[in-house]
């Protein structure tokens, strides 16, 4: 279900809905010491206004019919475009400042975030009053082709965990390395986001550091993944997310998720 700012404004915080709102000002409405947990994938600022030709190093057949290069576009949208630097940090300095605030004492947050700017996001997240419990990585089993003929395939993506507190809920049925294995998304799973994330990392997260129907929050929302795999783990879910068209893919996600039957048969047991 979408909600818009006024909606908020109005009605005040829903559950299981998505706000089409930019997320600093949506997260003020929100009450203190109400969320469980915080999961988000936030702009990297890493898009660029030109685009960069891909040189076919995987095909040379195609490269003796003169097929040498593919265009790759480097624009994922305007929310990924910041002036400066310090323009960058101080918009993450406002949403992590709002979201500690929202967690509960025992709530964790998970944030994806570029490689080259993460130790600033720690900075950031230990100033906002967080407790930073380790850098985690994503190695991609299936990642996209290397942009150019020499240097490494780009295959890791970074994120870190976090606490409000020294006592906060983490599943210890999960012996876990800060190393996270897996594809990227394919097939039916796949959407226009260009920066979706794969559903199987974001339940694994889920199931580690909540609880069945505790309150997930994601601001940077995107195509609606972390409310899909909420609704399947049986989990509640608020999202904020600015792009009106991503609102819409995620609406179409979560409608295609059959509702789960743990209370049907919780009361039949009875």
């Amino acid at each position: 279900m979408i909600r818009t700012i006024e909606d908020l404004k109005e009605k005040g915080v829903e559950e299981n809905v998505i706000y089409n709102a930019d997320c600093i000002e949506a997260l003020k409405h929100f009450k203190d010491n109400s969320i469980d947990l915080v999961l988000t994938d936030p702009p990297y600022n890493i898009s660029q206004k030109k685009n960069v030709k891909r040189i076919n190093v995987r095909n040379p057949a195609m490269r003796r019919v003169g097929k040498r290069s593919k265009t790759v576009k480097f624009n994922f949208g305007k929310w990924d475009f910041f002036e400066t630097k310090e323009e960058y940090l101080d918009f993450n300095r406002k949403w992590t400042k709002l979201c500690y605030d929202k967690l509960k004492p025992n709530g964790s947050l998970y944030c994806f975030f570029s490689r080259n700017l993460i130790n600033y996001l720690e900075d950031i997240l230990e100033e906002s009053g967080f407790k930073v419990r380790s850098t985690c990585v994503w190695h991609k089993t299936n990642p996209m082709p290397r942009l150019f003929t020499k240097g490494f395939v780009s295959s890791c993506e970074f994120f870190t965990f976090a606490t409000k507190s020294s006592k906060y809920f983490f599943n210890t049925n999960y012996v876990k390395h800060n190393l996270f294995e897996g594809g990227i998304c394919q097939g039916n799973e796949r959407t226009e986001h260009r920066t979706q994330k794969p559903e199987w990392l974001i339940k694994e997260l889920i199931e580690i550091s909540s609880n069945k129907n505790d309150i997930i929050l994601d601001p940077f929302m995107g195509s609606g993944t972390t409310a899909v795999a909420c609704k399947k783990l049986n989990r509640r879910y608020i999202g904020i997310e600015i792009n009106e068209n991503y609102c819409d893919i995620a609406r179409e996600r979560l409608n295609k998720v059959p509702k789960r039957l743990d209370n049907f048969f919780n009361a039949k047991a009875k």
